[in-house]
C-alpha cells in the first residue's frame, strides 16, 4: 500500500538482515523504539513533517480511514501534530480511571526533566494507538537526550513487552504510557478538545460515497480533506487504486474481494525501485538492502 500514497517512505522493520531497515535490538517495544531510532537517525535532515505508522493500511483503530487512502487526502500543512487514528481515548488517563492513571504517575519520573514535575492534572486525551503526523520543529521542541532516554528504556529486551491487565508487565506498561502522551510531547494541550480539532460526523470516502467510521466521533473529516494529486498523475499503480475506490461499493475491498491496492507490490525489486522512482525517491534500494 506504500507504492499507492504519494510520500516517500522510510520502512523499519524488527526483523534482522535487512540493512538499514532492521533495528537491532529486535522485536521489542513495539512501534517506540521504531519512532525514535528514526528520529535519532535523521536528526539533521528530519523532512517538514513525518508521518509516524505502524505498517498496516487498515486497522480497528482507523475504521475505514485505510492509511493509502488517508495519506491521497490528508491536510498535511493544517497541523504541527495532528493523529491519524479515527478512534478517540475510551477512557482518557486521567484520575478518574485509577489503573491507567497510575500507569502515568508511576512512569512519570522518566520524563519529569523534561515534561515537568508532575503530570498535568487535567490528565491526557487525544485519539488513540500512536499514529500521528508531526512537524520538525515540534520534534525539536525535545533535545536528542530526551529521545535516546526513550529508545534505551523501551529497547530494553529484560523487559516484558506482552499485552497484560494495568501494572502486571512494565514494558506493556510503558506502551500504553507512551501513547497516551506523544501529543503532549510534541507541544500539544494535554486534554485535547478531539471533537473540535478533528471534526465529528461520518465522512464518506470521495471515490464512492462509502462511509469512513461507524460513528460519528470517530471522524478525522478536519484532516482527511485534501486529496494530494501527485500520486495518481505519477504513478499507474495509484490510479489504478483510485479505479478500484470508484469501483467499490463493499467497504474498502474490490470488485474481485481484494484491498485497493495492487497485489503484486512487492514481488520484485523491479517493480519496488520504479514505483518509488515515480514517487520522487532517487534511485532506490539496492538488491542487498531488500
Amino acid at each position: 500500500w506504500i507504492n499507492v500514497q504519494p510520500f516517500p517512505a522510510f520502512v523499519s522493520t524488527k526483523e534482522p538482515g535487512l540493512g538499514l531497515s532492521s533495528e537491532p535490538w529486535g522485536n521489542v517495544g513495539q512501534e517506540i523504539p521504531t519512532y525514535v531510532r528514526f528520529i535519532l537517525m535523521f536528526w539533521d535532515h528530519l523532512p517538514e513533517r513525518t508521518v509516524f505508522l505502524h505498517g498496516h493500511d487498515r486497522a480497528w483503530h482507523q475504521e475505514q480511514y485505510n492509511m493509502h487512502y488517508l495519506l491521497r487526502n490528508v491536510c498535511y500543512k493544517k497541523f504541527e501534530y495532528a493523529s491519524v487514528n479515527a478512534f478517540h481515548p475510551i477512557k482518557g488517563p486521567n484520575p478518574k480511571y485509577k489503573p491507567y492513571w497510575k500507569i502515568i504517575t508511576t512512569h512519570w519520573k522518566l520524563v519529569a526533566p523534561w515534561l515537568g514535575k508532575s503530570p498535568p492534572r487535567s490528565g491526557f486525551m487525544d485519539k488513540c494507538c500512536a499514529q500521528f503526523i508531526v512537524h520538525r520543529n515540534r520534534i525539536k521542541k525535545r533535545p536528542k537526550a530526551f529521545y535516546e532516554m526513550i529508545l534505551a528504556v523501551m529497547s530494553d529486551p529484560k523487559k516484558n513487552y506482552v499485552r497484560a491487565p494495568d501494572g502486571k508487565n512494565a514494558g506493556w506498561d510503558l506502551i500504553h504510557f507512551w501513547e497516551a502522551i506523544w501529543h503532549f510531547i510534541f507541544g500539544e494541550k494535554a486534554y485535547t478538545d478531539v471533537a473540535k480539532k478533528y471534526g465529528t460526523g461520518i465522512q464518506k470516502n470521495i471515490y464512492n460515497g462509502n462511509p469512513l467510521s461507524r460513528l460519528p466521533d470517530r471522524s478525522l473529516k478536519n484532516l482527511v480533506a485534501c486529496p494530494q494529486r501527485q500520486c495518481e498523475e505519477r504513478s499507474a499503480q495509484c490510479r489504478e487504486s483510485i479505479a478500484c475506490h470508484k469501483a467499490n461499493k463493499s467497504g474498502g475491498k474490490g470488485a474481485k474481494g481484494r484491498m485497493c491496492w495492487p497485489e503484486n507490490l512487492y514481488k520484485s525489486e523491479e517493480i519496488r525501485v520504479k514505483t518509488l522512482t515515480e514517487l520522487g525517491v532517487i534511485g532506490g534500494p539496492t538488491k542487498k538492502e531488500l
